[in-house]
């Protein structure tokens, strides 16, 4: 990685005008960088972004002036569009450098026109990033939250797409973000009148709302625009809101449903406000606390994973806690023992389909590819289902070989097929082609929302 900036200004020469400072070279009008792209061939890689919302703030902060990224953008034509002014005049703009206020302000515009599509009043979700082929075709996108190694995931991928043999390799730390969409962008639901997390004013009403009020719709409504916004204050208000009890009190129906939605909504940082659900008496409770923390995979919620792991006794709530020890676990050497035993000799065959789909989300070692390959030729049509699963959320082309080797050798239709849409993920596809073929090899009773991700909102969290 150290070498790919100069190698790649030796293949694609960069404007004079490119900062020399460590940022993403922005071009200054929609125009101009979808005629650069097609005339260049390159990806075109835009960024809408909003001040103050704590994502957004995070991206133009950190993210874009990371220098592997930076690294990276030097290989694409870049567009950030954002509505605010940050500096007066012409002069090049504070939040982003390169383009003036005036400039990101119009590409913000011809975003919301030319690309990003909004709902029925308009509202599209942001942050929001999308990769575009020369022609304008979507390659890929992502709304609202993307890690660092997410982000490197999806520049290289984008790139990968035109051409393989001159991208860039993949950084060893690189992983696919949640919230993805392969050729598709998202719309937020009718009923959504954010399209983002709320900013610091907005939440300090919504907190004031929240402690005028005991219950009903308008509270629940509320509860969820906090749960879906990234800000310390949040977070700490939904652990005092959610430890007290009260959700115990209105049923265990709610409870469920709560924190099913907090799996769907809360940011990664949030994951402490479902900590207390891992211990709950209720093994539906801790079902949905376990689904949860496999949905939003964060590495800081491993150790709690492993905890509630090693305490459950129920068979079809442990199964769950397998797979989110691999989301949360990925660069753990103890998560991948305990996975790849399981895998390979585990008694319950419930809890071993479940630790083989759970490989899927570990880092690729080389004893996890000895297995998921193994389990590609297995005699068992149930091993080599649960393989495809793991492989197809791995989304790591290198298994597509194999994979096709396991098409040929199905013994019927109905496993051919299944195998298949584990294989038109790896070529491009999204994961709710396998989101059935999950559910019925694994037994999930409870749906997986941010991981099996749909283009038009199935939950809004800004009404």
């Amino acid at each position: 990685m150290r070498s790919l900036l100069g190698l790649a200004l030796a293949l694609f020469p960069s404007p004079a005008s490119t900062p020399a400072a460590a940022q993403i070279p922005w071009e200054a009008s929609w125009e101009a960088a979808v005629s650069r792209a097609k005339e260049e061939g390159r990806v075109l890689f835009i960024a809408l972004n909003c001040d103050e919302e704590a994502r957004a703030e995070r991206f133009a902060r950190e993210l874009y002036r990371d220098s592997e990224v930076v690294e990276l953008s030097a290989l694409t034509v870049n567009l950030v569009g954002s509505a605010a002014d940050h500096r007066s005049g012409d002069r090049s703009c504070r939040r982003f450098g390169g383009p003036s206020c005036t400039e990101h302000r119009r590409v913000e515009s011809a975003l919301r026109d030319e690309v990003i599509p909004g709902n029925e009043s308009g509202i599209v979700a942001a942050p929001q990033h999308v990769w575009l082929a020369p022609d304008q075709k979507v390659l890929l996108s992502v709304p609202f939250e993307m890690s660092r190694e997410e982000l490197l995931w999806c520049m290289v991928t984008a790139l990968r797409s035109l051409d393989p043999e001159k991208a860039p390799p993949m950084p060893e730390d690189a992983r696919p973000p949640r919230r993805l969409l392969m050729g598709e962008i998202y719309r937020p639901q009718s009923a959504d009148r954010l399209g983002r997390g709320l900013i610091p004013a907005e939440l300090d009403e919504e907190i004031k709302r929240m402690k005028a009020s005991w219950a009903g719709g308008s509270r629940a409504g509320t509860l969820a625009r906090i749960a879906f916004t990234d800000e310390k204050d949040a977070a700490k208000y939904l652990r005092v809101e959610l430890r007290s009890g009260i959700l115990g009190w209105l049923g265990t129906d709610l409870v469920q449903s709560s924190v099913h939605l907090l799996g769907v909504l809360v940011p990664t940082s949030g994951w402490e406000a479902i900590e207390v659900f891992a211990k709950d008496g209720d093994p539906a409770v801790r079902n949905e606390a376990a689904v949860a923390f496999e949905q939003l995979g964060e590495h800081e919620a491993y150790r709690t994973v492993k905890t509630a792991l090693s305490r459950e006794k129920v068979p079809e709530v442990e199964k769950n806690w397998l797979r989110a020890l691999g989301a949360t676990g990925y660069a753990e050497a103890g998560a991948r023992r305990t996975l790849l035993k399981a895998a390979s000799s585990e008694k319950s065959e419930l809890l071993r389909m479940n630790a083989i789909v759970a490989l899927g989300y570990l880092d690729p070692h080389a004893d996890v590819r000895e297995a998921l390959l193994g389990l590609l030729g297995s005699l068992s049509r149930d091993e080599r289902r649960a393989a495809a699963c793991a492989v197809a959320i791995s989304r790591d082309q290198s298994y597509a070989p194999a994979l096709r080797a396991a098409i040929e050798a199905a013994e019927d239709d109905e496993l051919g097929k299944a195998l298949e849409s584990a294989l038109n993920v790896l070529e491009g596809g999204n994961l709710r082609l396998i989101e059935d073929l999950v559910r019925k090899t694994a037994e999930d009773s409870v749906s997986r929302e941010r991981i099996f991700f749909h283009p038009i909102g199935r939950t809004s969290p800004g009404r």
